[in-house]
């Protein structure tokens, strides 16, 4: 069987027209079926093999005079993912990475991620030439090409939710991507790095800072909305809450202005041009040290249950890390064997999973991912 011949003979009727008239919904659907094909070989390899190639593409574009760990947990509800994390390079020697979760999972969630990398690659490519380049002014030029009529009318053209023969992984489009972008830059003649951080839904930053001798966790800066802060774990001595988060990115432009005038109306500001500049695509800048430790997680990750029914929360999540991250034994260890440990002996404790299949259909509901970020 020929490649064009495997496309048709695996997907339902309109999507089989789609693929016939539409390269890239043809190459989107041989993607799709190749992955699938491969995460039922071996899930444990797939999964393995997705952590790499996430990490590998982000490493790959950080700048030489940045000096980063990376790792990602990842974890898909079914062989194709919602979730995401990439990255660019700018000629200014400014690293920017973005890490989303497209609302749903399986086929439907992966074509709106996919068009949401694209567009966030486009403006990259405008931006980076850009001697007066702004986080803000970016986040809002992918807000406004995601929702424009051009794209909408790209994904619901492209809409392949359940189409692919054999597979009950696929689910309706998402049109909101909670998705937080950061900037890293390393400051001039200086140890420290400047963060900016844009936040657009996802559940929180925690930027970790240790001792003096970089023996234990002394703070925890927990980044997301002052509304939804909600820490009442062991360390809270040291876990500071920074007041900063908007709404998702939103497909429907229509949706988007209803979200954005009550979110404005709430907080007692008047729907103005310098209110949505200020309330929705502002940054956050944070000074970042030597040995900080940045954690983003989606929320999948959070809503865990175990066999009690009891929920990972926010804040088991935050004392599971700041006790790994104190533990001299897990210090000791490379910082992705580091990730795979604190995987492996915390958040596996809040899932109902076969370890012979870690991806799928093991008692979570959603895609999980986090992404941790050491500075050197």
């Amino acid at each position: 069987m020929n490649l064009q011949e495997n496309v048709y003979n695996n997907v339902y009727g309109s999507a089989a027209k789609l693929a016939r008239d539409y390269p890239a919904v043809f190459r989107l659907l041989n993607e799709a079926l190749h992955e699938r094909d491969e995460y039922k070989k071996n899930e444990k390899a797939y999964r393995y093999f997705c952590e790499r190639n996430i990490v590998k593409s982000m490493t790959d574009k950080i700048p030489s005079n940045i000096d980063l760990d990376l790792s990602v947990i990842f974890k898909a509800k079914s062989f194709v993912s919602g979730d995401f994390c990439d990255a660019a390079r700018y000629v200014e020697q400014k690293y920017m990475i973005w890490i989303g979760d497209s609302i749903s999972h399986g086929t439907g969630s992966k074509i709106v991620k996919d068009v949401m990398l694209d567009i966030v690659h486009k403006v990259f490519r405008k931006f980076k030439t850009k001697r007066d380049y702004n986080i803000s002014a970016f986040v809002k030029n992918v807000q406004d090409f995601f929702s424009s009529p051009k794209v909408v009318r790209r994904i619901i053209d492209q809409d392949l939710s359940d189409i692919l023969r054999d597979n009950t992984y696929t689910s309706k489009m998402a049109i909101t991507i909670p998705v937080a972008f950061l900037q890293i830059e390393k400051l001039l003649n200086s140890p420290d790095y400047q963060l900016r951080l844009v936040n657009r839904g996802m559940p929180l930053v925690l930027v970790f800072r240790f001792d003096e001798k970089q023996q234990y966790v002394k703070k925890c800066f927990f980044i997301s909305r002052a509304t939804v802060f909600d820490y009442k774990g062991k360390n809270i001595d040291k876990v500071t809450c920074y007041d900063h988060s908007g709404f998702p990115l939103a497909l429907d432009r229509e949706l988007f202005n209803i979200y954005l005038e009550k979110d404005l109306k709430n907080f007692g500001k008047a729907n103005t041009p310098e209110n949505i500049r200020d309330y929705i695509f502002d940054s956050f800048a944070l000074t970042g040290k030597k040995g900080d430790v940045i954690v983003i997680p989606s929320d999948g990750v959070l809503d865990l249950y175990n066999k009690q029914h009891e929920a990972y929360s926010i804040s088991r999540f935050i004392d599971d890390l700041i006790e790994s991250l104190s533990d001299p034994d897990m210090r000791s260890l490379p910082f992705t064997s580091f990730t795979e440990e604190h995987y492996k002996r915390k958040i596996r404790q809040y899932t109902v999973w076969d370890t012979n299949f870690p991806m799928t259909g093991n008692g979570i509901e959603d895609d999980m991912t986090a992404l941790f970020i050491k500075l050197k």
